[in-house]
């Protein structure tokens, strides 16, 4: 009970903190992208600190430079559309997930905006994403050059896009070993991909097949294969992320992958 009593507390002074800041919270306007395709977006102050320390230290020091006073942002290498994406999830706390289907590049583009400031719960939606997508088509090329791009070596996105690039490989399914060093040459690819192949050829060493807990990693009752959606996570498990994760499939059934076709045109 005592407990109970000091957890009521803090959150209660907590949700005082938060109203109060609400209501003497100053607007800090973002400029994302540069020139005419440059968007502006007016968010609380409030919302953008608890979100990330990144946001809390640039609001103080780093990214307001000579404009500190007046509360700016300028994030001019951003991607627009995933900045969209993230204001989407922090006005409402959710993640667009059915608006995202077969919207692999956009996924990666979140992930890598997540990682930039830090953003974990942001960057698990976003590769939760990336997986269902993963569950029914291949990866098209821009999607794969983009998170090697975007990411640095041992990143849990780089490990997921390597597993699903060898998988493509093993299935015959329109890339080739050329293709991926035009595609990722200086991204410094080559350890991913063998590790991805370790992991894909020690499906013989188990009884249940690592090479399809790979390739279905949300899990299947009827195949007797466990899911290890969980291993490509960065951010603190909520007690209630598997229970959305559950009601994600739901939504849609993970099916045979369609062919590569137009993916990589």
């Amino acid at each position: 009970m005592a407990q109970a009593a000091k957890t009521y507390d803090k959150e209660a002074e907590a949700c005082e903190v938060i109203v109060e800041r609400l209501q003497s919270d100053r607007l800090i306007r973002v400029f994302i992208g540069t020139g005419d395709d440059a968007k502006a977006f007016s968010i609380q102050q409030v919302l953008l600190e608890n979100i990330s320390e990144y946001f809390v230290k640039s609001i103080k020091h780093d990214n307001l430079g000579k404009e500190k006073d007046s509360g700016i942002l300028r994030f001019p290498d951003d991607d627009i559309e995933a900045w969209k994406v993230l204001l989407f999830w922090l006005m409402r706390r959710e993640f667009p997930r059915k608006a995202m289907t077969g919207k692999e590049e956009l996924a990666v583009s979140c992930w890598v905006l997540g990682d930039r400031y830090g953003i974990s719960r942001f960057q698990d939606e976003a590769m939760l994403s990336l997986l269902k997508t993963m569950d029914t088509a291949w990866l098209g090329r821009e999607a794969i050059i983009s998170a090697f791009k975007g990411t640095p070596p041992g990143s849990m996105l780089r490990r997921a896009v390597a597993e699903e690039v060898v998988n493509n490989l093993d299935q015959g399914q329109g890339l080739r070993f050329t293709d991926i060093d035009n595609m990722l040459n200086g991204l410094n690819f080559a350890g991913e991909l063998f590790e991805a192949q370790n992991r894909y050829a020690d499906r013989e060493s188990h009884s249940v097949s690592r090479h399809d807990e790979i390739i279905c990693r949300f899990g299947s009752e009827e195949q007797e294969v466990r899911p290890t959606w969980e291993e490509y996570m960065v951010g603190k498990k909520y007690p209630s992320f598997a229970e959305d994760v559950a009601g994600y499939l739901r939504d849609e059934q993970p099916r045979e992958k369609s062919p590569l076709g137009s993916a990589l045109g």
